[in-house]
């Protein structure tokens, strides 16, 4: 492996694996004299309802889109039927990733411009609902990538992407290959 990939290696597996396990600059500053004014600080900054990965990471609240949490075998049964009907897309997400929470902001700015017709979203967060993702590794035939789209239709893949590919030119150009391919 070469050097400049092997630093790209330690630096993902610092940022997705090591660093979440370090205690926030919050964290570390709520016990420190004058805490009470750096959570007021932080509170003026982030808005109350917006959840945050592990990083600190502003997230979008996919759920807001219509999105519904993956977190049993059941819901990807569910995610399979409404493949029948119409294209479905699972949105594989790490918690403590960075490269993870740029895709989950950009699937949210698209999901947000879609309104109405946007297909309906399955949100598996990988590192809480591990069983749930192997069976979807398992049965759609798709190596397991995080972050990740998976765009199903008759519960079959026709297509997924991973990392910084997901984006909404990407996503537009599957669903119109779907659409013109029916």
């Amino acid at each position: 492996m070469s050097k400049s990939r092997t630093s790209v290696a330690a630096l993902l597996l610092f940022a997705c694996v090591i660093w979440p396990v370090q205690p926030s600059v919050a964290q570390t500053a709520s016990s420190a004299p004058g805490a009470e004014s750096i959570e007021r600080f932080k509170g003026d900054l982030v808005a109350p309802k917006s959840p945050r990965s592990s990083l600190g990471f502003q997230l979008g609240n996919l759920e807001e889109y219509g999105a519904t949490e993956m977190m049993i075998s059941k819901h990807f049964e569910k995610a399979l039927k409404a493949s029948t009907k119409s294209p479905v897309i699972i949105f594989k997400h790490s918690t403590t990733c960075s490269i993870s929470a740029g895709a989950y902001d950009r699937l949210g700015a698209w999901l947000d411009k879609q309104g109405k017709d946007a297909p309906e979203v399955f949100l598996v967060k990988v590192r809480e609902r591990r069983p749930v993702s192997n069976e979807i590794e398992a049965r759609l035939e798709v190596k397991h990538e995080s972050p990740q789209i998976i765009l199903i239709k008759d519960k079959k893949t026709v297509w997924h992407t991973s990392h910084d590919a997901i984006d909404a030119a990407a996503i537009e150009k599957a669903l119109g290959a779907l659409k013109d391919g029916s």
